[in-house]
């Protein structure tokens, strides 16, 4: 019997961790809800929610955080197994993961945002703005060629693969855009716990 187990972890600005739970066997929106209960903040406990998508997650954490990302890490090894379920061969589903990586890998500067030239920010902006046009087109793609589940994985996560650049525009603050800071806390845990 393979059970589930659902990790729910924080990263403090100075990257300290912070443990919410761990839980078995229960929904996204009852774990929300629960850690919502527990909670001495009114608001919402994190600027950024960092998920892998998977279903429920987003929705049921959703009041925990003022924005979402998906892991891009997730995003392009999920689109692989969508495409498997829609009958793609491995080539096909190799050239559309590379695809998709040139698309959302858009890099944010190291440096201190104000240090950032103007142009830079502009060539960032402009960058993000053509990555949401060609997702539409890889979508489009993905449905003329029978992968409907791949391109609704797709179209689904669209709207939060670029929220590290907003809040990049919108606060000066580099977001992780992959979970693998915590996947790394969440595979240690698990082989521990077998």
């Amino acid at each position: 019997n393979r059970g589930e187990l659902k990790v729910v972890m924080g990263v403090r600005n100075d990257g300290q961790t912070i443990p919410f739970g761990c839980w078995s066997d229960e929904k996204w929106e009852d774990i929300g809800k629960e850690i919502k209960k527990k909670s001495i903040e009114t608001g919402p406990l994190s600027k950024v929610l960092v998920s892998d998508g998977e279903p429920g997650l987003s929705s049921g954490l959703a009041d925990l955080s003022n924005e979402q990302q998906r892991s891009h890490w997730h995003m392009i090894r999920d689109l692989g197994h969508m495409m498997w379920l829609d009958e793609a061969n491995k080539y096909e589903r190799n050239k559309m993961k590379k695809r998709l990586r040139g698309i959302i890998g858009i890099e944010i500067p190291k440096q201190d945002f104000k240090k950032v030239s103007a142009e830079h920010k502009d060539e960032i902006k402009q960058l993000a703005e053509q990555a949401l046009e060609n997702m539409d087109s890889f979508t489009k793609g993905l449905f003329r060629k029978g992968y409907d589940q791949a391109a609704r994985y797709v179209r689904s996560a669209k709207d939060k693969l670029f929220t590290y650049i907003k809040l990049w525009f919108k606060y000066g603050l580099i977001s992780p855009r992959a979970s693998s800071l915590i996947e790394r806390m969440m595979r240690e845990i698990g082989r521990r716990i077998k």
